[in-house]
């Protein structure tokens, strides 16, 4: 009889080693799908998703920072995604962070490291029902935030997280803790880790006119400019 999975975790890896921890430490409480190469996990996701996906940077047909960089990059803008490397160059942990990724971790890394930021991010999968600001909505299904007809900008899944708990707490304010339990729930992140998802938020949001204002006391808030009838027609 076949075992029934309540999460599917993908694997890009091509390390027969860790792939042997990765089968250990996980193939029992999920579905795992190992894929050896980007070209095969680039195909197969554009089929169907994963709940999760763990990723290494160097393949032996690629390096996974320029698939993040490409166009075949709005793929899993809205997974999760664990990147998972013996590097830790700033500037790399900055790009993956600045393309969507939800943690990173450093290899070497321990089994329970392993398994409790998995538990965290599929936990707090983020599942929203469309929502709006001041003219603006946000599809969490395709990741876009648009204005009718006249504009669309893809958000990655934690920006879209970020988005629409920032929605929520319309014109009152949420504090930074607040907004680490809502999206984050009891996972511990660096600090600097919010601040690249809000850097970022922030100007995809400026194309709309929106800003992200902070508040010591009340937190963050959204706020939108509107452009009068006569600048619009100068």
């Amino acid at each position: 009889m076949s075992r029934k999975f309540s999460h599917t975790v993908w694997i890009l890896e091509d390390d027969p080693g860790c792939q042997f921890i990765y089968r250990e430490c996980l193939d029992q409480k999920y579905e795992l799908v190992i894929f050896e190469s980007l070209e095969a996990f680039s195909n197969q996701i554009q089929k169907t998703r994963p709940d999760l996906l763990l990723v290494d940077l160097k393949l032996k047909d690629g390096n996974f920072l320029n698939y993040l960089r490409s166009d075949a990059s709005h793929q899993i803008a809205q997974n999760d995604f664990i990147v998972i490397s013996s590097s830790e160059d700033i500037e790399i942990l900055r790009t993956c962070f600045e393309h969507g990724a939800s943690d990173y971790l450093t290899k070497p890394f321990t089994r329970s490291e392993l398994t409790v930021k998995i538990e965290r991010l599929l936990s707090s999968s983020f599942h929203s029902e469309s929502v709006q600001f001041d003219g603006l909505l946000l599809e969490p299904v395709k990741g876009l935030i648009k204005e009718g007809f006249k504009k669309e900008v893809q958000l990655t899944l934690k920006e879209m997280q970020l988005f629409s708990v920032l929605c929520q707490s319309k014109s009152t304010g949420i504090t930074r803790d607040e907004v680490y339990r809502i999206v984050w729930k009891d996972l511990k992140i660096s600090p600097k880790t919010f601040d690249v998802h809000l850097v970022h938020l922030r100007r995809k949001l400026a194309a709309f006119g929106v800003k992200v204002l902070y508040d010591p006391e009340e937190g963050y808030r959204l706020s939108r400019e509107h452009r009068s009838t006569s600048h619009l027609s100068a």
